[in-house]
């Protein structure tokens, strides 16, 4: 079992001045660019540049269009506002960059 988050006797589940939490095995990659820098693979098939700075959700629940989906993998789109992930999994608006 990993270790909690946040120190509480119960799961944080919201968190003011937050959009949600990063949940249900989707991944959040602050700028797309850390990828190619951590040696991931290129989602460059998917319309996304390995040079990309904006931030990059990926993960088999998030919900496209039915004529966005490609195959089975879990699907992969930049997001309009550039977020960072806080130390309990929220995301939080960006600071500038």
């Amino acid at each position: 079992t990993p270790p909690a988050r946040a120190v509480a006797d119960h799961e944080i589940v919201f968190k003011r001045d937050t959009v949600g939490r990063v949940i249900n095995g989707v991944v959040v990659w602050p700028q797309a660019s850390m990828r190619e820098k951590l040696g991931r693979p290129s989602l460059v098939s998917r319309g996304i540049l390995a040079e990309e700075s904006g931030t990059l959700a990926i993960g088999a629940t998030l919900a496209l269009p039915f004529e966005q989906s490609q195959d089975d993998s879990p699907a992969a789109c930049l997001l309009d506002t550039a977020f960072d992930v806080d130390k309990d999994g929220f995301l939080v608006p960006a600071l500038e960059r």
